[in-house]
């Protein structure tokens, strides 16, 4: 009996120890490339946390550093809150932030307050981890605005800004994003999976 004991906090410690899920991506303009993204999910318990981030060199107008870093928290299945924020050249370019209290996220966006009192339970960082087979709508992290999603063909899908109609698709392969092609107001970039 006491070995059996001894066996399950085993077991169960185990069972609580965070499991890291890790993809790196190739970003490309024009064939030529630019930078590296970095994701991350990370399961423990019943909350899962996201983290993304991306260092780039693109040359408009001069060269210009880009990086971004994202984290996002969920449990049970529910966005409990999100940071996002790009810099250009050192300084903050754009920052969203996202809080869940009582029912109702608060979003931040450059200073600019809204909220949403409707559970948020797929947003884009998941794209890169789960291919969004069951998914009419995704909630974009930095702007905090639902997107629309549609199934293109066999693992392929398209995102829809609804206020630019901007679109970006995305590939995948066994589940996980291989490849995505995001359009930009100043140039079109693409990621692909680093093997």
């Amino acid at each position: 009996m006491k070995h059996l004991l001894i066996i399950i906090l085993i077991l169960n410690s185990q069972l609580v120890k965070s499991q890291n899920e890790t993809l790196n991506y190739d970003l490309s303009v024009a064939g030529n490339s630019i930078g590296t993204l970095t994701t991350v999910k990370t399961v423990k318990g019943n909350s899962i946390t996201y983290t993304a981030n991306s260092t780039a060199t693109v040359h408009l107008f001069g060269e210009t550093q880009i990086s971004t870093s994202l984290t996002v928290e969920f449990t049970n299945g529910i966005l409990q809150s999100s940071h996002y924020k790009i810099e250009k050249n050192g300084t903050l370019n754009d920052e969203s932030t996202i809080i869940l209290k009582d029912g109702v996220y608060t979003i931040n966006h450059n200073g600019k307050t809204s909220q949403i009192n409707t559970p948020i339970t797929y947003t884009t960082t998941m794209l890169y981890f789960d291919e969004p087979k069951k998914v009419d709508t995704i909630f974009a992290e930095l702007e905090g605005i639902n997107k629309n999603i549609t199934k293109l063909e066999t693992s392929i899908y398209q995102l829809t800004d609804p206020g630019n109609n901007h679109t970006n698709n995305y590939t995948y392969e066994n589940g996980v994003l291989k490849e995505a092609l995001i359009s930009h107001t100043l140039f079109n970039f693409k990621l692909t999976l680093k093997k």
